[in-house]
């Protein structure tokens, strides 16, 4: 949460000592052995401040060291003659730790100036604003000689005089990666494994929330398909083919190539397996075989940089192409505070005058046949549904974060509808479609909502105004504005409030083009019109926030096995309406979470 422990000497103990620390910072031991003298030295590369104003080596007197720390991501200040780390540190999410190895009462006044100096760089760097370098070098290679060029890697990055952390991961795949979130920029260097579907899509939400990815190499394993989470690729094959140079994309004016010849050879036989199509993405180079080899994209107010080949030679172009990707900022041009989701049961559905209607109010990004998408940065989502699968998770976190999501069509899919139950009062649980009467679209009283609309319509093709909600609404609900109701009393376009600042605005005809007829699109488009210009800011605001309040607040959720999986979803949503009001932190609101079944667990105390 952005605090920084120091921690001083050791223990022999593995039990008293090491282990209780890992979830920290792991320690090798061993017996207490006195060093007479220790000469410490600074190694190379490393000089963040822990290290600053000391010789490159030194005597540091008559020190007593147990332990020195063994993490591969852990950024070394200082070590012994034997490399052993004895000043070190790591980020833990927004914080840091700081471990100095020797006995703090064993420092030698013989050699006072030097551990004074040291001391002062500890004290200096917890009380400062400072922080360890928040960019992150990240390896997966399949053997000590790939790593060899992940050594390259870091002479480049060294020449640039820029600080960062290393992790060598020496695993099959890039795993869980969350815990880089507090990092600005992340570098991937994977040289012969596969990216993981679950990789990418952390990477997607690393990416929305403002990281710089910079991405070398690939796998000629079939995972490597996942990359298509972020942009499209050939999946016909995920071979390595030779790459003896690269040639500047024709018209390209992409950052990444300031600098650079028109043409580059890259020595010791790189290769590519990853290969993009071109589509979205921003080109400044390519491959022998035509495939983007250096380009870019923008996610939110991340940017993504690939680099296909696997391995840079240590050469003035390779800098400058590290140099340019460091620089890289995403594109304002690029950049979009909506997003437009479709989900759909078939391909064969064409959804061509509804992404027309839509044009004017982009720019907007698009995810299209996946419920798998990441919402937080976006101001407005667009959800168009046609019979498939939403996320809802990704829409109520949304809106509790304060997007507002208009919402088109939907689905006879009873888990579908009861989704819907978690935001509004349903009067019967049926999923099936159905026709309403005449007429099929009425406005009950003019409002925001319905300013363009006529009183009364009925749709030239009857399976336009088929819906699949029956919701228990009438014009006189409380926060919530009911723009219209169907032939059956039930309300078809509508606006209510999730959270404290979001809201879901709702037209559940049907989506698909083979169901609107010519004489239609005119009133759709205003219907999608009155939905954009809706302004929510209108209403008056049913709940108030509660602050200024000290509360502990235990939250005790029933988790057996007689809850439905569908009332399980309204129960988190119920609680994470609640928390979205509440003013939370150490001296307000405190919040704890406990579940109850045969047995009751506590999940956060």
């Amino acid at each position: 949460c952005g605090s920084k422990m120091v921690i001083v000497g050791g223990s022999s103990s593995s039990t008293a000592w090491a282990t209780p620390l890992k979830p920290f910072i792991s320690i090798s031991t061993s017996s207490w052995s006195a060093q007479t003298p220790v000469q410490m030295y600074k190694p190379k590369s490393f000089y963040f401040g822990l290290n600053a104003g000391l010789p490159m080596s030194f005597p540091a007197g008559n020190l007593t060291v147990a332990n020195t720390v063994s993490d591969s991501d852990a950024l070394v200040a200082l070590v012994d003659k034997n490399s052993r780390p004895m000043l070190s540190g790591k980020s833990l999410g927004h914080g840091s730790v700081l471990y100095f190895s020797p006995v703090a009462q064993s420092l030698d006044s013989k050699y006072d100036e030097n551990n004074k100096i040291i001391i002062k760089n500890i004290f200096d760097f917890v009380s400062a604003e400072s922080s360890l370098p928040d960019m992150l070098l990240y390896t997966a290679a399949t053997s000590a000689v790939d790593r060899n060029f992940f050594d390259d890697l870091k002479e480049i990055l060294s020449s640039l005089d820029v600080e960062y952390v290393t992790y060598d991961s020496q695993t099959a795949r890039f795993y869980d990666l969350k815990f880089l979130d507090h990092y600005s920029t992340v570098i991937f260097s994977n040289d012969g494994y596969g990216t993981a579907d679950g990789d990418v899509n952390a990477m997607l939400d690393l990416l929305n929330n403002g990281t710089r990815i910079i991405y070398l190499g690939g796998s000629n394993d079939k995972l490597t398909k996942n990359m298509n989470v972020l942009f499209p690729v050939n999946n016909d094959t995920t071979t390595w083919t030779a790459t003896s140079s690269l040639t500047k994309f024709p018209g390209s004016l992409s950052p990444l190539a300031v600098g650079l010849p028109l043409n580059f050879p890259l020595f010791d036989a790189p290769m590519h397996s990853l290969r993009p199509t071109g589509e979205s993405i921003d080109i400044a180079f390519v491959s022998p075989d035509g495939y983007p080899a250096l380009y870019s994209k923008t996610f939110g107010s991340g940017v993504f940089v690939g680099i296909s080949p696997a391995r840079l030679p240590v050469n003035e172009t390779s800098i400058t192409i590290m140099k340019n990707a460091l620089n890289l900022q995403p594109s304002p041009f690029e950049t979009a505070s909506s997003l437009i989701v479709v989900s759909s049961a078939s391909t064969s559905y064409e959804f061509t005058s509804w992404f027309t209607l839509l044009d004017p109010y982009g720019p907007f990004d698009l995810r299209i046949g996946t419920d798998q998408y990441h919402s937080s940065n976006y101001d407005t989502i667009v959800v168009g549904n046609e019979q498939g699968v939403v996320n809802f998770d990704s829409i109520t976190d949304a809106m509790l974060l304060g997007s507002r999501v208009l919402f088109f069509g939907g689905s006879d899919s009873s888990r579908s509808v009861s989704a819907f139950g978690q935001f509004l009062p349903l009067a019967s649980t049926g999923s099936n479609w159905i026709s309403p009467q005449n007429p099929q679209f009425r406005v009950p009283a003019k409002n925001d909502l319905n300013k363009r609309l006529p009183s009364v319509y009925n749709f030239a093709n009857p399976e336009t105004g088929k819906y699949t909600l029956r919701i228990g609404l009438n014009e006189t609900t409380l926060d919530t504005v009911v723009g219209a109701v169907n032939g059956n009393g039930y309300p078809t376009l509508l606006s209510t409030h999730v959270g404290a600042k979001g809201f879901l605005t709702l037209f559940q005809n049907r989506l698909r083009d083979g169901v609107w007829s010519e004489v239609d699109l005119e009133f759709r488009h205003r219907v999608l019109d009155d939905m954009f210009h809706f302004n929510d800011t209108s209403r008056t605001r049913v709940v108030q926030h509660c602050s200024g309040r000290q509360v502990d607040l235990m939250f005790v959720l029933d988790g057996s096995g007689s809850i439905t999986t569908d009332d399980f979803l309204t129960l988190k949503f119920w609680t994470k309406r609640i928390l979205s009001l509440l003013d939370l932190g150490p001296d307000s609101v405190k919040v704890g979470f406990a579940q109850f079944s045969s047995k009751s667990q506590l999940d956060i105390p």
